[in-house]
């Protein structure tokens, strides 16, 4: 039976991971017509009705990175959607009035994002690349996904600090086993299991279940929530080092 984490040890807050180098790789995707494909979401209220905490993280690339594009409605973000940047340790939230050049921006593969979700639920529908940036074939049993991309996530950490709290977005949409992650310090690379043995971040990632407004830690032993990173969550991970980058597998080829 999984058990929530006490939300009092978390960060009300989280990290901006600005992945410059995939929203180049989806502007050449566009470029050369590539296959789109559509993401869904649901985002949820709390239980009472009242606002309720998503975590969230796209799904792909998308094709139109503006907030308003990608969740459809300005007014379900003014003012309740936010990200952390990872430099200053800052929260920033999106206000429509400073965008689009302010400074929250677009919305980014491999970034963790907040939203405050008000009375009812809502499904949100975005156009993006194919998973993990692959190329899709029909076979027999349904779409192959091929040659997709392993994903680099940077863990720097607060200016001068040794390492601090991350929002790292999940940035495919297929799951991956957290154990065959790996972190590097620039020098070695081990396995997330090693990483955090070696002191480098904590292990038991925190993520939320905004259907039951639960926290839980990803866990190998599925005792605190789930062994597999899962499409759209966002993971608060608190590092102990800085510059820190996780590399997330994107796997073998496999059927969808």
């Amino acid at each position: 039976m999984k058990h929530t984490l006490t939300t009092s040890r978390l960060l009300k807050g989280g990290e901006t991971m600005r992945i410059a180098c995939l929203v180049v790789m989806a502007c050449l995707l566009l470029a050369v017509g590539a296959t789109a494909a559509t993401y869904t979401q649901i985002l949820y209220p709390d239980t009472s009705g009242a606002y309720g905490a998503n975590w969230i993280a796209l799904k792909a690339v998308p094709f139109d990175p503006n907030p308003i594009t990608v969740f459809g409605s300005v007014d379900l973000i003014d003012g309740t959607l936010s990200r952390l940047d990872p430099v200053t340790g800052n929260t920033e939230g999106y206000f429509s009035f400073q965008e689009p050049d302010g400074p929250f921006g677009n919305m980014l593969l491999g970034e963790g994002y907040w939203l405050n979700v008000t009375t009812t639920s809502h499904t949100i529908s975005y156009q993006g690349a194919v998973d993990g940036l692959g190329t899709e074939s029909t076979v027999t049993e349904g779409t192959k996904i091929s040659s997709m991309t392993d994903m680099w996530i940077s863990l720097p950490g607060p200016t001068g600090e040794e390492g601090g709290y991350h929002w790292v977005g999940f940035p495919f949409s297929h799951n991956v086993l957290w154990t065959d992650v790996k972190v590097t310090d620039g020098n070695e690379t081990v396995p997330v299991l090693t990483a955090v043995s070696n002191g480098w971040l904590d292990g038991g990632w925190a993520y939320l279940d905004a259907a039951t407004q639960s926290t839980y830690g990803v866990d190998p032993d599925e005792i605190m929530g789930s062994a597999y990173l899962e499409p759209g969550n966002m993971y608060q991970i608190f590092t102990r080092k800085a510059n820190l980058a996780l590399i997330i597998p994107a796997g073998d080829d496999y059927i969808k």
